[in-house]
């Protein structure tokens, strides 16, 4: 595993093609929430979810995947104590997690889709340059935009943990990285501040520990 450099954030991909060894390192209470779960789509991804984060951030804290204890801030948002700042986002059939030393950082993934209230949301959320440009769009890209645009949003709204309806603090500058793995997403990660460099870390791989194509 590389060490998380300096002003460097670590981008992992993973899908849901959920492995039986996952389910056995989430703690009580995750398991319970995944067993709550009504479809068995959202219980498989819960899980896959839930499990690779804890075997990446095992391996960065060096400590062992389902020893580690998360605690919630008050958005909910998950952290570690002692550990790098990260996020995770899914949609559709895979993840990403953002993992960073020294600053709070947000990730949002969408898989590309129509929206009904396409133009209710963006007029409520977007700022007036993201709505005219959302409207300027030719009609084939307009979604593409809409979700540039929306994740770009979320991803700031997760890495300062305010949410969208909070006001963010004034004078706080961001960075922000079009990190979208496909044409079938759009993604986007937000860190405060300036100079930072984003690394592709690959997908996480299928199988157990023990396999080589589990992330090392």
């Amino acid at each position: 595993m590389a060490p998380l450099g300096e002003r460097e954030i670590h981008l992992w991909s993973a899908s849901f093609d959920i492995a039986e060894w996952l389910f056995p390192l989430l703690s009580d209470d995750e398991r319970e929430r995944a067993r709550r779960f009504r479809f068995e789509r959202d219980r498989h991804r819960f899980i896959a979810s839930r499990g690779w984060l804890r075997v990446l951030l095992g391996r960065y804290l060096q400590t062992e995947s389902a020893a580690l204890c998360f605690g919630y801030g008050p958005k909910g948002k998950p952290y570690v104590e002692g550990g790098p700042h990260f996020n995770l986002s899914h949609s559709g059939g895979m993840a990403l997690l953002a993992i960073c030393a020294e600053e709070e950082v947000g990730v949002d993934l969408e898989a590309i889709r129509e929206i009904d209230d396409a133009e209710a949301i963006a007029r409520r959320h977007f700022a007036p340059d993201e709505i005219a440009r959302w409207l300027a769009a030719p009609p084939a890209l307009r979604t593409k935009v809409f979700f540039d645009c929306w994740t770009r949003l979320e991803a700031v709204a997760k890495a300062s943990g305010e949410g969208l309806a909070a006001a963010l603090p004034a004078g706080d500058t961001w960075s922000l990285f079009d990190v979208s793995p496909s044409p079938a997403y759009a993604a986007a990660l937000a860190v405060r501040g300036q100079g930072w460099s984003v690394r592709s870390m690959g997908q996480c791989g299928r199988a157990a520990p023990d396999s080589e194509d589990h992330p090392d």
